[in-house]
């Protein structure tokens, strides 16, 4: 792998982590850790936890998910969340995230050789990012 492909596999990693711990965090964040009160379930967003709901949901579980995913109402706010739960979404997305965390730790020591100032600032930018808190 050339060195621009490297950049842009790395950068679509991290990219495509920050938008799932954004979206973990809209749902499992308080305002006081994430500067703002969270609405993805409210506003019908399709995040990667209502995509992972929808893939390992039973039937009666994505029946109530389409009855309460996309209300402003805290009752269907407060079901989705429990559905969630129930399918084990926090696990699911620790598997991921540590699935994400060996990818792009290996991209990142890539660098270290051939651009170590772009490997040092890579590794400043991902431990801003990696397991922010939930």
């Amino acid at each position: 792998m050339g060195e621009l492909e490297q950049v842009r596999e790395v950068s679509l990693c991290m990219g495509e982590y920050f938008q799932i711990k954004d979206d973990m965090l809209d749902v499992y964040g308080t305002p006081e850790e994430i500067g703002k009160v969270g609405t993805d379930i409210q506003d019908f967003k399709c995040s990667w936890l209502a995509v992972q709901f929808r893939k390992h949901a039973s039937p009666s579980q994505l029946q109530l998910f389409k009855e309460h995913y996309g209300r402003a109402e805290p009752e269907s706010v407060t079901k989705v969340k429990q559905l969630f739960d129930e399918v084990n979404m926090n696990q699911r997305f620790a598997e991921c995230e540590e699935h994400y965390a060996q990818k792009i730790d290996g991209l990142i020591t890539s660098f270290a050789e051939t651009c170590p100032p772009f490997h040092t600032s890579l590794t400043q930018l991902w431990g801003l990012n990696f397991k922010r808190k939930l």
